[in-house]
């Protein structure tokens, strides 16, 4: 049985990698329905060596724009207790 694989990224590399990451709890099953594919076609494009590669990208760059985002959060928090910390201090 020959292979199918996809060379290059289309639209549906990125709506499936957007599904994923955004609703990774739904099946494959749900993902295919979501998007209209088949089962068969989600799985070929879903184990193509270009969306595992695009995928991997996309989930890098979303966990880290996460961590951007706390940090920023923590240090905002950090900031203000401190600031209310000190000003208990003073009077």
């Amino acid at each position: 049985m020959a292979q199918v694989q996809i060379k290059a990224v289309s639209w549906q590399h990125e709506a499936l990698a957007d599904l994923m990451i955004t609703e990774p709890h739904l099946s494959l099953g749900d993902y295919a329905k979501r998007l209209g594919f088949t089962l068969t076609w989600l799985s070929v494009v879903k184990n193509s060596d270009s969306f595992k590669d695009y995928f991997a990208i996309r989930r890098k760059v979303h966990g880290e724009s996460l961590t951007t985002g706390i940090k920023e959060k923590a240090a905002a928090i950090a900031e203000m207790s401190l600031d209310i910390i000190l000003g208990d201090m003073e009077t």
